[in-house]
């Protein structure tokens, strides 16, 4: 199960005091109406699916699979400079 795996990293990094300020959200790409239209949206075409979503809705960074925490991390605090 990739996609419960990676939701526990996104758990661990969304308690990060340097990211307290992103809203982070997940969706059901399967089973849920919104999750659905979202992955529709966003063109999701395998799970687990991480967009990085800028304020305008744009996608700014997009990883797919389980990816090293770091790996999020690292991208996060390159786009928070």
């Amino acid at each position: 199960m990739p996609c419960k795996a990676f939701h526990k990293t996104l758990d661990n990094i969304e308690k990060m005091d340097e990211f307290k300020d992103i809203d982070f959200k997940s969706y059901d790409v399967e089973d849920d109406d919104e999750g659905v239209d979202m992955a529709t949206k966003y063109m999701v075409r395998g799970v687990p699916t991480t967009l990085i979503i800028d304020e305008n809705g744009d996608v700014v960074d997009r990883f797919n699979g389980n990816v090293p925490q770091s790996t999020v991390v690292d991208k996060l605090n390159a786009l928070l400079k």
